[in-house]
């Protein structure tokens, strides 16, 4: 049995459709602006009937899909972006206050997660060369190397089974995951170019671009390789935002720095491997 919270609140629930914009994409013709117009019982209502969804773990069979639509990339080809229903993501990104917290905690004992706004994937470089700069010749004299990777297809490379377990030990909130996991699961279309869709498929694993909690997901999934590094190399410095990675080791003079990167580097290969994930070629 999981454990499910209280209703959330009728103005929270208000102040987050508003957040949207009146463009915002909505295949079903409900804006999710137009929800936050309801009157005060109407909101309480709804977000009782979420608290359903929570309870038994997925939305009514009659809003059990989805769309995607392929963005181009500016580097060529496409990107899948799933398309929720705009209640789904009214709900979702009510209960988002739950999962910061959950990151917070993290981030307390575990460093190396760099989604923040304005953070970059070489910061942990970037400190250390300012970090030099502010003792010039009186701090600490080492050498140092940085490789930057990025994982290849991260969100479709997920094992939902392997995420499951991973929020028992982890503390994630399970009867969230639960409810994601299910949404990752339901019947969708393809929406492609001219607006041509396809017909309704199903995937078996990943999580979803678009999602309210996809990136928080990609932490959880990540966060087993990120502590055992951090426990075995004490001289490693790992930096993850999204899916581009960055190990900066240093060393006492430029051979040990390369022995180090390439121990980090394979522990990487070794441990992406056993969660079904692959390094992309570029």
């Amino acid at each position: 049995d999981l454990w499910a919270p209280k209703p959330a609140d009728w103005k929270t629930i208000q102040r987050v459709a508003r957040s949207f914009a009146w463009h915002t994409s909505n295949y079903e013709g409900l804006s999710p602006r137009d929800v936050s117009e309801m009157p005060e019982q109407g909101l309480r209502l709804l977000g009782q009937l979420f608290n359903f969804c929570e309870i038994f773990g997925n939305y009514p069979k009659v809003l059990q899909n989805l769309f995607v639509k392929l963005i181009p990339k500016p580097t060529g080809g496409f990107r899948p972006i799933c398309l929720f229903r705009s209640l789904y993501r009214i709900h979702m990104k009510s209960r988002s206050g739950m999962v910061r917290e959950w990151e917070a905690e993290i981030g307390k004992k575990v460093q190396g997660f760099n989604n923040e706004p304005g953070r970059r994937i070489t910061d942990a470089m970037y400190r250390d060369g300012i970090r030099g700069d502010l003792h010039g010749t009186e701090g600490p004299s080492y050498h140092g190397v940085e490789l930057l990777r990025d994982l290849a297809k991260a969100y479709e490379a997920v094992r939902r089974y392997i995420l499951w377990k991973l929020s028992a030990t982890r503390g994630y909130p399970s009867w969230l995951l639960r409810l994601s996991l299910n949404a990752y699961g339901w019947d969708r279309r393809l929406e492609m170019l001219a607006g041509i869709v396809g017909p309704m498929i199903k995937v078996p694993k990943g999580i979803c671009a678009g999602s309210a909690h996809a990136t928080y997901e990609l932490k959880l999934y990540l966060l087993e390789y990120l502590v055992d590094a951090q426990v075995q190399f004490r001289w490693l410095k790992v930096s993850i935002h999204v899916d581009d990675f960055s190990l900066s080791v240093k060393g006492g003079n430029d051979d040990e720095c390369l022995v180090r990167l390439e121990e980090a580097a394979n522990h990487m290969d070794v441990a992406l491997g056993d969660l079904h994930m692959k390094q992309a070629k570029d």
